[in-house]
């Protein structure tokens, strides 16, 4: 590389090494040495022609038509103030329900054919809607009655393992049938669990019944339950310590009025 500073282009170097022309630049720079005749005639290439195609197609297909290296190609386009190729907003087309289905049935390559899209739009559906890519061990398959009569009783994920089909595929079907999603029986959320929101702080819940504290603010927020009001900590008078060992905590919890039940707990 140190051979060539100075006789070709940066841009040129750059390519070769696979760096960018500026850390060629910057290097060269940093040696002393000047760019050649040759390297500045190599830097003027661009045909009127050429700059005019930049930003009509992607790089990739720019590079591919006049044997110049992608990066090349961007580091131009970038120098102009001339924007990356983008899908034209009119030629984008509306998803509907069996081109989404194929997505499910079928590879990239063969929804893109079969509809005339891009291959860059297929894959912006398939990131937005979560579905995977790669179809190797995932064969398309039908539901079958025995397949049916799971849905809802476990969970999405379970089944799309077992069945070797995407989430969307399974919840998406069970949504069609009207199954509701699976519920584990061994759910925290039980009837008593329930009652004492906003009753009482989330930090007692979860400590009485072995929750995560934020699990159980998350659960009373969903719900729309307001916080448990504050309660000031208790200023012990000595006479009120001295109740402690004459009576039960409860009968000192109604003699005070109930403000030390949290206190007794």
């Amino acid at each position: 590389m140190l051979s060539l500073l100075g006789k070709e282009s940066d841009l040129k170097i750059a390519e070769m090494v696979g760096i960018t022309s500026a850390s060629v630049a910057r290097m060269r720079s940093m040696l002393g040495i000047k760019i050649s005749k040759k390297g500045r005639l190599w830097q003027r290439i661009w045909s009127p022609s050429m700059t005019a195609t930049l930003g009509t197609v992607p790089d990739k297909v720019f590079a591919a038509q006049f044997g110049i290296g992608r990066n090349t190609v961007a580091l131009k386009r970038r120098s102009l103030g001339i924007k990356a190729y983008r899908i034209p907003a009119k030629s984008r087309r509306q998803w509907t329900r069996p081109m989404i289905d194929d997505l499910q049935l079928l590879p990239s390559a063969k929804v893109a054919a079969k509809y005339a899209l891009r291959d860059q739009e297929v894959a912006a559906k398939r990131s937005e809607l979560g579905i995977p890519s790669k179809f190797k061990g995932w064969e398309p398959k039908k539901f079958t009655p025995q397949m049916i009569g799971l849905l809802g009783k476990r969970p999405d994920k379970v089944l799309a393992r077992n069945f070797k089909m995407s989430v969307w595929m399974i919840r998406n079907r069970r949504n069609s049938l009207g199954i509701p999603p699976f519920k584990s029986l061994n759910s925290p959320w039980t009837p008593e669990v329930l009652a004492m929101l906003g009753k009482v702080s989330d930090t007692k819940i979860a400590k009485k019944f072995g929750l995560a504290a934020p699990n159980v603010l998350f659960k009373r927020r969903k719900l729309g339950i307001p916080p448990a009001p504050y309660k000031k900590p208790v200023k012990w008078t000595f006479k009120m310590v001295q109740l402690l060992s004459t009576m039960p905590d409860s009968a000192v919890a109604t003699k005070l009025g109930g403000w030390a039940n949290d206190s007794f707990s």
